[in-house]
Parts: structure tokens; sequence; C-alpha cells
């Protein structure tokens, strides 16, 4: 291919964020693109520079029986690289790739007029080993939690600095509205919310009755045990949108009594909401120029198994919930956007869907007053809690293999 002349692009005609940061001091001239010539621009020799190892490093020349099928044409990965759908420009940077090869790098036969290329993937032989491989970082926290480090715990807490991140990106996309975040999902005050407990005799339900709010709230400092997101001692609000779900949650026996108390939240309250990863999401354009982009590749295909992962059945006796209580720790005094709880489906309950609430702050000398309890902005709303009887428990296995 003969050598084409060097052209210039502004900054205002690349969709990356990376790029225009990186050229925003370059002088100004004429835009093949727009034709303007008051905004910094680049020559397409440096665009060709500069992309060659990324496109090296997450394109693969695209080997199929149909060509043009899938296949993108090198001013298609281009274009895709450097946030430009023009595609004269695109060609012209193309050409530079093909003709200026780099021997340094060993690109002889990968830049070629009339190849096609696909991105870089793993090729998974199962869902399983997909899976797996998606939620490995996820076990190496659990895993450093665990039988490592518990507190202080740098790795954890970078892990969930840049999964936050990842995930305050996705958005919904609506028809009248645009795209809107994926997982805030904002209440009013006056949501209703349900909360159940067992008892075992007439003298615990007249106690009950006596005091609902308390006795169905969430329990004292000195008896809150392990949960999914809160550690022994660190009492939180769990309850449900269903009557069925909180009754299902607290895992009762046939026969069991249960009493159930309407609560609702008496201010506006803001959760992060893990059901929202459970649609369609919509993730903004990353840059390939980012010294993170592999890194945040990782997280973006891990938030398809996020949810699941968080909602997992475990034994509260051991520590199978160290990492979702560090998940939510971190999510309410380190994360720099502030929320009042967490959302999450049951296992218990098909379909149903549990709240958490976080208590509000105290002060440790509001928290060594005698009989301190911890404060939640809910409020028990019935003349009296409902009574239920446990009539049948269903339960679903699957065969194993060995």
């Amino acid at each position: 291919m003969k050598r084409k002349k060097s052209a210039s692009i502004c900054i205002d005609c690349l969709d990356d964020e990376i790029l225009k940061k990186r050229f925003e001091k370059y002088q100004s001239t004429e835009c093949a693109v727009c034709g303007k010539s008051n905004s910094p621009s680049v020559k397409s020799l440096i665009l060709a520079k500069i992309s060659r190892k990324v496109i090296l490093d997450y394109f693969e020349i695209y080997d199929d029986i149909y060509p043009g099928y899938n296949g993108l044409s090198l001013s298609k990965v281009v274009g895709s690289v450097i946030g430009c759908d023009n595609l004269s420009f695109c060609d012209l940077v193309s050409s530079h790739l093909i003709v200026s090869q780099d021997s340094s790098i060993n690109d002889e036969d990968f830049f070629k007029e009339d190849q096609e290329y696909s991105k870089r993937t793993i090729p998974f032989e199962s869902e399983e080993e997909q899976e797996e491989y998606h939620i490995a970082r996820w076990r190496s926290v659990e895993l450093s939690l665990t039988h490592r480090q518990r507190y202080f715990n740098d790795d954890a807490e970078q892990f969930f600095k840049m999964l936050f991140e990842v995930i305050a990106d996705a958005t919904h996309p609506t028809l009248l509205n645009g795209p809107i975040p994926a997982i805030i999902k904002k209440h009013k005050a006056g949501l209703e919310l349900y909360r159940a407990r067992s008892f075992k005799n007439r003298e615990e339900m007249e106690k009950i009755f006596t005091n609902p709010n308390e006795e169905l709230g969430a329990p004292p400092k000195e008896v809150s045990q392990n949960n999914r997101m809160n550690s022994m001692g660190i009492p939180l609000f769990y309850s449900s949108l269903e009557i069925n779900t909180c009754i299902a949650e607290i895992r009762p026996s046939i026969g069991d009594d249960i009493a159930v108390g309407k609560f609702k939240i008496t201010k506006d309250l803001k959760f992060l909401d893990f059901c929202g990863l459970d649609l369609p999401l919509s993730l903004s354009k990353d840059s390939y120029f980012r010294d993170d982009y592999r890194t945040r590749s990782y997280f973006r295909a891990f938030l398809s198994y996020l949810h699941n992962v968080i909602s997992q059945p475990v034994r509260p006796d051991g520590t199978g919930y160290v990492v979702t209580q560090a998940m939510a720790e971190y999510l309410r005094y380190k994360h720099e956007e502030k929320f009042d709880g967490i959302i999450f489906k049951s296992v218990q309950a098909e379909k149903g869907v549990n709240y958490v609430i976080f208590n509000e702050l105290a002060t440790v000398c509001e928290m060594q007053t005698p009989n301190w309890r911890p404060s939640f902005p809910v409020e028990f709303v019935d003349k009296k809690p409902l009574i239920y009887k446990v009539g049948s428990i269903k339960y679903e296995y699957n065969q194993k293999s060995a």
C-alpha cells in the first residue's frame, strides 16, 4: 500500500476522554473531519503510532470460514480504539498502520489490507468455566479476608473500590428518560417493609405484642449475630418487600409460630440495588488507553455474576459471610457516594427481595449509654403483628457430579 499523507483531527471529534486529555495542549489546525480550526488537534500518524500496541493487545486476526460475517475491518478497529466514526479518517490511520510496520513488536503479519479482526477473547470450554474465571478475583478476596488478613486489608479495599466504580457506571436504557443508573434506587418515606421472628410460647408472643417496634425490629447489639451484610455485634435492619419472603428468610421449621411486623421507612432513603444488575445493562465506552483497561474489563464482565455471588446461601455460623460483610462496610464507610442500605434478591423465597438498612451513626459516647440500641429510620405501623404457623417447606435440589 502506498503511504498516504498525514492529516489532523481535533479532539472534539475523538470520543475518548483519555485521548482528549492527552492532546488538549496541542496546537489547533484544521480538522480533517469537521473542518474547524479552533480546537487542539493531533495528526493521524501520531494516532497510528499510539494505537498500534493497543490494537495488538486487545484485538486478534479473525479466522472464520465466513469472512466478513463477524470480522471487523482494520478501519472499524481503529474507529473503536480512538473513538472516531469518520470512515475516511479511520482509513487513513489504518493505512499508516499497514505501511509503517514496527519490527520491535513483530507485527509484520498483523496489519494487512483486507485483513479482518475481532476482540481478543478467552476460549472457555463451558459456561461453568467462564463463570469460574470471572468470579476468581472475588474468591481470592474472600480467601484473603477469611484466612489471611481480616482487617485493614488493602487488596480487598482496592477490589471494592474498582468494583463500585464500575457498578456506578452501569445504566438501564429507558424510552422516555434516557439512561438511568442501574443500581441506585431511591424510596420516599412511607415504603412498607416486613420483618419476621419466631416465638416458642405465649410469654414470648405477649412480649412481642407489648413492644413490637423493638421486639420485631433490629436486635440489640449484644445479641446481633453474623448475617450476610453485618458482623456479630453490628446490627442492621433486615427486611423484605413481601411477607412470605421475610418468613422464609428466618428459615423456620414446620410447625413454628411466626410473628410478622409491618414497618415503614420514616424518611427518603437511597439504596444500592443489586437486583438492577439482573436487567440489561449499558456501560459507557471505556478507553483502551487507560492503564487499568484490562482490569476494568474484567470487572465489567464480573457484573453479570455479582448478584448471584453475593446472594448465595451460606451457613451463618461460619466465615462464609466475611466477604459480603466487608463489601457492605466498604460501601457504607469508604465509598464516596453514600447509601442508606442495600437491596438484594432472596435465596430463600423465589422472586423475593430483601432490604438491608444501615443504622444511623452514633457517637462512641452515645453507644456507651446504658441500654443503648442502634437507631433506624423505620417505625412499626400496624396496631399489632400478624401471626402465622409454618405448614410446609419446599425443597429443591439438583444432582451434582462427583
